[in-house]
């Protein structure tokens, strides 16, 4: 009797150990579903983060390059349709007139020059420098030559250019060529009773003087 009491204390005291004492599978907390891991499929989204953030990367510095070729075609666009509305106005002509041949440009330029050489004449002429007047004269000739129009009417006295014609006749041989005195008479616009007279007078002094 005292064997088995003492049999039954000894199992409750084993029992009772915190160790050996383990809950029941059936009062234990429900463990969670955990997945499995797909290894492919983890190697797979790991490449295409890594390709996401490459692609941000590398598509900032493109749009500002895109920007430019879009603003390029846009103004290439716009330049070929104003060119071409362009070339559909019919724009007035301005000058109908023809060009001046070389020829006509030459008798212009000798006109000027000779219109020049006489108005240095009369200068000479006033300061009683008959050498200057005559060089002036027959440059004023050599232009008339050219130009084959008189001077203007307007432009000089009729006494001048008789005073320009007299100096010539004394300044020049004896007797004057008369090809030459045509020509004077056509340059200064002096008529041909006025030169007969102003000839006249020259001869009579010279006469007079000898």
């Amino acid at each position: 009797m005292m064997l088995r009491a003492s049999t039954v204390c000894a199992t409750w005291r084993h029992c009772l150990k915190p160790s050996v004492f383990k809950p029941s599978s059936t009062f234990a907390a429900p463990k969670r579903h955990q997945p499995r891991r797909n290894p492919a499929r983890c190697q797979a989204g790991s490449h295409l983060s890594l390709f996401a953030a490459a692609s941000r990367s590398s598509s900032i510095p493109g749009l500002p390059l895109l920007a430019v070729a879009i603003a390029a075609a846009a103004g290439l666009w716009l330049w070929q349709s104003f060119k071409g509305r362009l070339l559909q106005i019919k724009l007035p002509l301005f000058y109908t007139e023809p060009e001046e041949s070389a020829e006509e440009y030459e008798q212009a330029l000798a006109s000027t020059r000779q219109a020049v050489a006489v108005l240095k004449a009369i200068g000479f002429m006033h300061a009683c420098d008959a050498a200057r007047t005559m060089v002036e004269l027959r440059r004023a000739m050599q232009q008339n030559a050219i130009a084959r129009v008189p001077l203007r009417q307007q432009a000089h006295e009729t006494q001048e250019l008789l005073g320009l014609y007299r100096t010539y006749l004394r300044n020049s041989e004896m007797p004057a060529p008369l090809d030459s005195l045509r020509q004077l008479q056509h340059l200064l616009t002096i008529q041909r009773p006025e030169a007969a007279k102003a000839e006249q007078e020259v001869m009579s002094q010279a006469a007079f003087s000898i």
